[in-house]
């Protein structure tokens, strides 16, 4: 989540709305206790999430959704490419 103004200003309804659907809010230092934060991209990668890198890291290649994951502009090009743009 990215700090800005509208991010504030509805911050409590989109806790409330994870709650909601079951989600846990828990600290940063309890996510960074994950075991998966000890592991390292095997390439690093400007922008890429990090559930992307450890699934590669793990062997487990693309993941369902990953396209979502990448911030590199990819994805976009290629949805934009096959529509003619």
């Amino acid at each position: 989540m990215h700090h800005n103004l509208i991010n504030a200003m509805w911050l409590d309804d989109v806790i409330a709305m994870f709650r909601q659907m079951g989600w846990t809010i828990t600290t940063p230092q309890a996510a960074f206790a994950d075991p998966i934060y000890a592991l390292a991209p095997d390439r690093p990668v400007a922008g890429q999430s990090l559930l992307l890198s450890m699934a590669r890291v793990l062997g487990l290649g693309r993941l369902e959704g990953w396209e979502r994951l990448v911030d590199d502009g990819d994805y976009e090009i290629a949805a934009l490419a096959a529509k003619g743009l």
